[in-house]
């Protein structure tokens, strides 16, 4: 198509993936438990790199024996199965929450003698709640949102570029698109195997930072392999090391977002979030072709990038902080606060401490 006719195919795109991830995040922000937050978007990333895996083994096969452009129409015949498989677990998750408020209202109703039950009435009161606006979103969450997220997009810059530097050095070596199907499935099938069974796991035993500062040293070392690879052979283990360290901060993204945002604000929070952290992905890969065709080589890009990485590794060290409190301490303050609010409300005493006898008055 034109130019300009793909440009708006693709503004289109990019509007409804950022709609799907703002949507995912706010639910697994509202949903999750801190305490296995990280195995759970480590899961998520994990099933969805096994999703991709598959699917460029299958691109690579449509590409070389049918045409490359039959694979924008088996991208979208998966994209519509996705979408009736979400509305018809929506529309059977609204039956059964519209049968449950039903039987409860007519608990509540008979229980209360006809006087109406507090259920509905409840849910009426809180949907009038006033929303917070994305500019005070912005300024009561700025150092989060630039410090944490200017962190997620220097790691997803160096995500994206990946997706581009490896089929070019693959192309350059001569390989078939098959072929580079088959090696982008390989470091795929790593990166997933580390989302399932690792790094969620290191997450919440360890702490973000055990697996982010590894994954970032290896994502460096893997673009100071790339353009050294002479092979098929060596351009797998560059892809390996890859999938390692890819697999290594899988989840940290989605992690820091549903940990981070604010229970009263989530989904502009996450909009400013996104909006944050999709700049790398739109700067990075265009600037690694820009140096790539100014100076005329490979090496000097990949080096860039490189250096994008260890800059990462120096922002998450000074600017970003772990993200989730400690569970016990939240009960503790969460229990705290709401004994605290029944003795306001209905006036019952706080309990006191007993005296002490070296402080007793002597009559």
């Amino acid at each position: 198509p034109p130019v300009p006719v793909f440009f708006a195919i693709r503004c289109m795109g990019g509007i409804a993936v950022a709609a799907f991830d703002l949507s995912r995040k706010a639910y697994m922000s509202a949903e999750v438990p801190n305490n296995v937050r990280g195995r759970i978007t480590s899961l998520q990333a994990g099933l969805m790199k096994v999703a991709v895996m598959f699917a460029a083994i299958l691109s690579g096969v449509v590409a070389e024996r049918v045409a490359t452009r039959s694979i924008f129409f088996v991208q979208a015949a998966f994209t519509c199965t996705a979408m009736l498989a979400i509305l018809a677990h929506e529309g059977s998750k609204a039956l059964l929450a519209r049968r449950s408020l039903d039987a409860v209202d007519a608990e509540l109703g008979v229980a209360a003698g006809g006087r109406g039950g507090g259920r509905r009435s409840g849910r009426g009161a809180s949907s009038s709640a006033p929303s917070i606006g994305l500019r005070t979103v912005a300024r009561q969450h700025w150092r989060t949102i630039l410090g944490a997220g200017g962190y997620c997009a220097l790691v997803n810059g160096v995500r994206q570029t990946w997706v581009i530097a490896l089929p070019l050095q693959a192309h350059s070596l001569g390989l078939s698109k098959e072929h580079i199907g088959f090696l982008v499935a390989w470091f795929r099938g790593i990166d997933a195997f580390m989302n399932l069974f690792v790094t969620g796991r290191i997450i919440d035993r360890y702490g973000r930072n055990r697996a982010a500062i590894p994954s970032l040293l290896l994502l460096a070392f893997s673009y100071v392999l790339l353009p050294l690879s002479r092979s098929a052979g060596t351009l797998m283990v560059a892809a390996a090391v890859y999938a390692l360290g890819n697999g290594l901060s899988g989840g940290i993204v989605n992690y820091l977002a549903t940990s981070l945002a604010p229970a009263n604000a989530r989904t502009q929070f996450l909009g400013l979030w996104k909006t944050v952290t999709s700049v790398g992905g739109f700067i990075f890969p265009p600037l690694f072709g820009v140096i790539a065709d100014s100076t005329g080589s490979f090496s000097v890009s990949c080096s860039f990038i490189s250096g994008v990485a260890c800059f990462a590794l120096a922002w998450n060290i000074l600017f970003v902080r772990e993200g989730v409190q400690d569970p016990e301490a939240l009960e503790v303050v969460a229990s705290a606060s709401a004994l605290v609010a029944a003795s306001q409300l209905e006036e019952i005493p706080l309990p006191r401490a007993p005296s002490r006898p070296d402080v007793e008055q002597v009559h």
